[in-house]
């Protein structure tokens, strides 16, 4: 029987133990620098989806940096276009998605505070007549007639509050113009009325409050007793469920209040504010903290002003220098390994460049196709839709299959449930379309790993990096499955290390055809990227 070799074994695992403790400590160092890293890997993001536009550029003009700098006006002159024509759109939507996910004004609910006033001043005068009444069996003529009167009153409280409508705090004026009105759905304004399972109960307990009174006092010198108690104690359940009310009215934000109106008035008994009403809550004083402060607002968008700025000097020096710097780096390394090195740098560009430009065209046609949908629906907020479906695209793999929520939730807030399940088909079709149809053609080969592989590289991606992480796990996956394939290659099977030709130059544009770069162990060889 072999006997292991147990000097190996620990060489390997120590090994191991040391590539771990190596990646720990180096990914240490790196968390202390996230946002010089963060920029410099944007800043590589805006230079290889600018590349083949400068390069272009550079063969008409015999410039690189002339290239760069007219590169840079016409995204500036793209982007301004573009601001001009959504940002207004943008704000008005943002602003009313924000006022219609705040809770109801203390004025708005004046209606309901009146009638939690007068339930309670029913059971207080109710309860301080209690002695007497026992003892007498008698009630003051002028105390009879102040209870029916605020009785009646309280009748016409309760028609109050169930025809009336309550809103929210908003400086916005929603007039539809001839502009807007003609190309996008209007925004809804931040009010909605009473939910009919909000106010059928109070209803229920003051027509009941109102019998057993009249049952007690048909005759003020001989008061029913039993009936008496039982008035005062549908005063008190009568006052204790218009506290809750009040309570759930002014702590729900318009949009659940309009579904849960909705949903009643279709005979659906479901408590939106139950299932809904906390992470709603959480997510309407979280939106309304940060539009109020705006000292917050004008310090954040100063930072990203900065940061864009920073992103565009370091993609400039990327897209001019970025040929010098790997020809520096070729001379560096010993002249019988620079063909495997030129194999993993034109890998590298293969990988990265290609998946970028293209997730980033399929992300916008996704972004442009749901917004679209959503107006041609009627559903509100298009744009909105539109840019957090783009957003969400970017994410490989599981980005597409979460897209559709936003626009989903928005649907159901605002629209019947028919448009909802409209707007979800044309979601899922144009989901299959881009990702499975346009996708495969666009990304065809450039990353070239198994959805599982990026499935995994996305779960791992996305703790470590957020939505940037995510977006860039795949193509490193794809780089790190390149790299581990051609070592296998080497050292289990025998194989020669990946070679490409190096070019006399690294600056040469990049629609000149690839240089073949030769695999060996496959007969032939063949081309990056075929």
């Amino acid at each position: 029987m072999r006997q292991p070799n147990w000097t190996r074994i620990l060489t390997i695992l120590l090994v191991v133990l040391a590539a771990y403790a190596l990646i720990f400590l180096t990914a240490s160092v790196l968390f202390r620098f996230t946002q010089a890293i963060l920029l410099f890997v944007m800043g590589a993001i805006v230079a290889y989806i600018l590349t083949p536009l400068v390069n272009r550029l550079e063969t008409a003009f015999r410039a690189r940096w002339l290239a760069i700098l007219l590169s840079y006006s016409l995204l500036a002159a793209g982007l301004f276009a573009i601001g001009v024509l959504l940002f207004t759109p943008f704000v008005q939507q943002s602003q009313s998605l924000v006022d219609n996910l705040r809770n109801p004004s203390a004025a708005s609910l004046r209606t309901i505070s009146t009638l939690q006033d007068d339930a309670r001043s029913i059971h207080n005068d109710l309860t301080a007549n209690k002695g007497i009444v026992a003892s007498t069996t008698q009630l003051q003529s002028d105390q009879a007639n102040l209870l029916n009167r605020e009785i009646g009153r309280l009748q016409g409280d309760v028609a109050n509050v169930r025809h009336g409508t309550i809103s929210g705090q908003t400086k916005t004026h929603y007039v539809r113009t001839r502009k807007s009105g003609a190309r996008l759905p209007p925004n809804p304004p931040p009010q909605t009325e009473v939910p009919s399972s909000y106010i059928d109960p109070l209803a229920t307990r003051a027509t009941l409050l109102q019998n057993d009174w009249n049952s007690a006092a048909r005759d003020p010198q001989h008061i029913n007793i039993s009936q008496y108690q039982a008035a005062i104690s549908q005063a008190a359940k009568l006052t204790s469920a218009t506290r809750h009310m009040f309570h759930v009215m002014s702590t729900t934000p318009i949009a659940l209040i309009r579904s849960q109106t909705w949903l009643d008035q279709h005979g659906i008994k479901i408590n939106v504010q139950d299932k809904f009403g906390q992470a709603a809550s959480q997510v309407s004083n979280q939106g309304t903290d940060v539009l109020n402060n705006i000292i917050t607002i004008v310090t954040a968008t100063a930072n990203i002003l900065l940061n864009v700025a920073l992103i565009l000097i370091i993609a400039f020096y990327f897209l001019l220098d970025a040929g010098r710097l790997i020809r520096s780096g070729i001379d560096l390394t010993p002249h019988r390994f620079r063909e495997q090195v030129w194999f993993f740098i034109e890998s590298l560009d293969q990988v990265l460049g290609g998946y970028i430009r293209g997730q980033l065209f399929l992300s916008a046609l996704a972004g442009v196709l749901g917004g679209g949908g959503a107006a041609a629906l009627g559903v509100p907020y298009p744009l909105l839709i539109g840019i957090m479906t783009f957003l969400l695209q970017t994410i490989p793999v599981i980005g597409p299959m979460v897209a559709v929520v936003p626009a989903a939730l928005i649907s159901l807030f605002f629209m019947p449930p028919l448009t909802t399940v409209a707007l979800v088909v044309w979601f899922l079709i144009f989901q299959q379309i881009v990702t499975n149809v346009i996708g495969p053609r666009i990304n065809s080969m450039a990353v070239g790993i198994h959805p599982l592989e990026a499935i995994l590289a996305v779960l791992v991606g996305y703790p470590l990096g957020g939505l940037l992480g995510a977006f860039l796990a795949v193509p490193l996956a794809g780089i790190v499955h390149i790299v581990v394939r051609s070592l296998y290659a080497y050292f289990a099977l025998g194989h020669s290390l990946p070679t490409a030709v190096v070019p006399a130059s690294v600056d040469e544009p990049a629609d000149e055809p690839p240089r073949p770069a030769v695999m060996p162990g496959r007969e032939g060889g063949r081309a990056v990227g075929e």
